[in-house]
């Protein structure tokens, strides 16, 4: 079976629009971010040719779009960032596009929009950002929440950022953008009717 032209063409637009709404909610944080495009098997689908199947550098990530796999983790969890106990950081992280896409629908709120703020959350965990009471670091959002935190622009709070670019001085020179290598497109699925709890 062939893939639809069109419906390539919306994913790769809704994939570009979230990366550049992911990338306005870091820079409001202080953190500049360069997105590298790459396919499952580490090809680039954009950026610098050979770089996704280069190894991380330092500072780098991969947050990776995907369907969830069913039963392989609570279905209200959104994403999941790879975080190490010690450190509180990590250079991999999870969001799970057909969840996101149940929520966005459910909050009647554009899905590249949702898709962003989801991905921006799970990097600032993989640099040392834990859960908040509220905000876009808020462990739980409910549709009430997503359509009113959209509506009036979620951002990182001055003292996340503040962790954020900490993490990012720690661990790479002070002049290198965090490079954010989006490591799968998104992948359609089967999605689950809960879905608020982020990790």
């Amino acid at each position: 079976m062939t893939e639809d032209p069109f419906e390539v063409d919306a994913a790769a637009k809704t994939l570009a629009d979230a990366l550049r709404d992911a990338s306005r909610l870091l820079q409001e944080a202080g953190v500049d971010a360069e997105w590298h495009e790459c396919d499952a098997q580490g090809g680039a689908k954009s950026g610098v040719p050979g770089l996704c199947a280069d190894p991380l550098r330092q500072g780098e990530v991969i947050v990776r779009v995907t369907s969830a796999a069913p039963g392989v983790t609570n279905p209200r969890v959104l994403g999941e960032a790879v975080v190490d106990r010690d450190t509180g950081t990590g250079a991999f992280a999870t969001v799970f596009a057909d969840r996101i896409a149940v929520l966005a629908r459910d909050s009647a709120v554009s899905y590249s929009s949702l898709l962003a703020s989801v991905m921006a959350h799970e990097i600032a965990h993989l640099l040392n950002t834990n859960h908040a009471s509220r905000g876009l670091m808020s462990a739980t959002w409910s549709p009430a929440e997503v359509r009113h935190a959209l509506a009036r622009g979620w951002r990182f709070s001055p003292a996340e950022g503040e962790r954020m670019r900490r993490t990012l001085r720690s661990r790479a020179e002070p002049s290198a953008p965090l490079l954010l290598p989006i490591a799968s497109a998104i992948a359609p699925g089967g999605a689950p009717s809960a879905y608020p709890d982020l990790r």
